[in-house]
């Protein structure tokens, strides 16, 4: 279980005790903090949704680009990085021949969000920076096509690395991980 998994499940648990909390007639600082509580926990569980989202978004657009012959789609969904990625990995695609993809018995095995402060200076003065980014691991079978008729089938585990940029989530990278017999 992924670190946003166990807090998802914890958030929810307290997220019911403190509307209890609330309804019980708690004071007013106890309100504002369970009301606090309660705002963290439900950005927390948008941000796994926006994440799971943009993976979902990624791979059908992985499949999008080969059939339509072009990773332009793809452009919205990712950071500079991660774009120059998926052009290297549709020319690689197309250089052995791959006509389509089919993505089936996708999962999302986990999301770990994560979050580092920094510190910056400028102009003499400290700011901090929130930097955002999350791993998220999948599983699935993906099945090429080849111009000249062949099919391989592929179990494959995929990590991807997100980072929320001007407020959505970007692809930054994504790895392939294959099981060898």
């Amino acid at each position: 279980m992924s670190t946003i998994d166990i807090l998802l499940s914890l958030g929810g648990k307290i997220a019911d005790v403190l509307m209890l909390f609330i309804k019980k007639g708690a004071g007013k600082q106890e309100k504002e903090t369970a009301e606090t509580l309660i705002k963290q926990y439900n950005q927390l569980k948008e941000n796994q949704e926006q994440i799971e989202d943009t993976v979902k978004n990624y791979n059908q657009g992985i499949i999008q680009a080969i059939t339509s012959r072009s990773v332009e789609p793809l452009f919205h969904l990712c950071t500079p990085q991660g774009y120059e990625h998926v052009k290297q990995l549709y020319s690689q695609y197309l250089g052995q021949g791959i006509r389509s993809l089919v993505l089936e018995d996708f999962e999302i095995l986990s999301v770990n969000l994560l979050t580092h402060k920094v510190e910056t200076q400028k102009a003499g003065s400290l700011s901090e920076i929130s930097d955002h980014h999350a791993h998220v691991y999948s599983r699935g079978k993906w099945i090429s096509i080849y111009s000249k008729g062949p099919r391989d089938t592929s179990d494959v585990i995929n990590r991807y690395l997100l980072i929320l940029e001007n407020g959505n989530w970007k692809i930054d990278s994504a790895e392939v991980y294959t099981r060898s017999d």
